[in-house]
């Protein structure tokens, strides 16, 4: 059904996009603004990812019928409203292009992502709003009460901390007041498998704290959880979000070593690219690799018997650089949700995230 008012605020983010590029951004320059009540603007939302998600795709389809990209046009086609034939299309894509067209992703993504066939399907997917509970404030049956009081559903995922529900949650009173916060289930993950490892912890990249809050919730602040990122202003923002979260955080002690420390490290993000589909279209690594390995090289000064390294990707030169660290050995982990692969497991929850992680025990 047509939403003229809605249709125009995606007109609009759409043609700021073209120009600028960062679609997050875009939306939240401009979605706050746009006049629509919280429910309009997550259908304009989930209209936006579609278009970035299939792009390349709709790019081909308008060029088979000699259509303008205009932002107008990527518009209607999303919403399946251009009369054209997918299927004859789709019989015009050159075949070493099939993927990076029919697929959508940049000719450097297809590359990698043929070699793991089994991602395409779930990369192409639209997130869905996972919210990881506060043991420390209340408890799942809890909380699914809370947000069933401000007309939002909720159910019970995987873990013990999650739970799946609708996007408006994240502006509910269950977030703002600490009794949960948006975060992926493979990054509560690997928060879990952290927790499990030992009592003294550094999560040695906290930035805003996501995984950090998650293990404070896991453990119930019996864990002792120090913190650290190159980023002060992150871990400003991280020490605001503990003291809502009653989680027992300190700053890390640099003479000092930890039972295990988590390197949740910059990456390329491909593997997060439900939630922010501007990632298929990358076309380098970005030095992302050298990054890595000196992050986990400085992290390692600190590990007393666990190192673990995680990233929301899957490319194998993100993936390979624990191969470098001499002074430790891969460990096996068995645990529901994780994929074995050659160096380290990916994460394989239905509704999460693609993340590589790797388990280091020091020699």
């Amino acid at each position: 059904m047509k939403n003229v008012k809605e249709d125009k605020v995606a007109v609009n983010v759409v043609k700021k996009w073209l120009r600028k590029g960062n679609i997050s951004r875009c939306m939240r320059d401009l979605l706050p603004s746009s006049n629509l009540n919280l429910i309009e603007r997550e259908r304009v939302a989930v209209l936006i990812h579609r278009i970035v998600r299939w792009k390349r795709w709709y790019d081909f389809l308008m060029d088979c019928y000699d259509l303008k990209k205009s932002p107008e046009n990527y518009v209607k086609i999303a919403k399946n409203e251009i009369n054209v034939d997918y299927k004859k299309a789709e019989e015009n894509i050159p075949k070493e292009k099939y993927i990076a067209i029919r697929q959508s992703f940049s000719d450097f993504m297809a590359k990698i992502v043929k070699n793991y066939p089994e991602f395409v399907k779930h990369l192409n997917k639209e997130a869905k709003t996972t919210l990881c509970v506060n043991f420390n404030k209340s408890n799942r049956a809890e909380v699914i009460e809370m947000l069933k009081k401000e007309g939002l559903n909720a159910k019970k995922s995987l873990l013990e901390t999650s739970l799946i529900t609708e996007s408006r949650a994240r502006y509910s009173q269950v977030v703002k007041k600490g009794f949960a916060h948006v975060q992926d289930e493979s990054s509560q993950l690997v928060a879990k498998i952290t927790s499990m490892l030992g009592n003294k912890i550094l999560d040695y990249c906290a930035g805003n704290g996501g995984k950090t809050l998650a293990m404070a919730s896991i453990t119930k602040n019996n864990a002792i959880i120090y913190v650290h990122d190159e980023n002060k202003d992150r871990l400003k923002t991280l020490e605001k979000r503990a003291i809502l979260y009653n989680a027992k955080i300190f700053p890390m002690d640099e003479s000092e070593k930890y039972d295990v420390v988590l390197v949740d490290a910059p990456c390329t993000g491909v593997g997060a690219a439900r939630r922010n589909p501007e990632a298929k279209y990358i076309n380098s690594l970005n030095n992302f690799p050298e990054k890595q390995l000196e992050i986990l090289k400085n992290a390692s000064n600190f590990v007393k018997k666990y190192l673990i390294y995680s990233i929301c990707s899957f490319i194998p030169e993100e993936t390979m650089v624990v191969e470098k660290l001499n002074e430790f050995k891969k460990i096996n982990f068995e645990l529901d949700g994780l994929k074995k692969m050659k160096s380290g497991f990916f994460t394989w929850l239905p509704e999460g995230d693609i993340l590589f992680m790797s388990i280091l025990k020091r020699k």
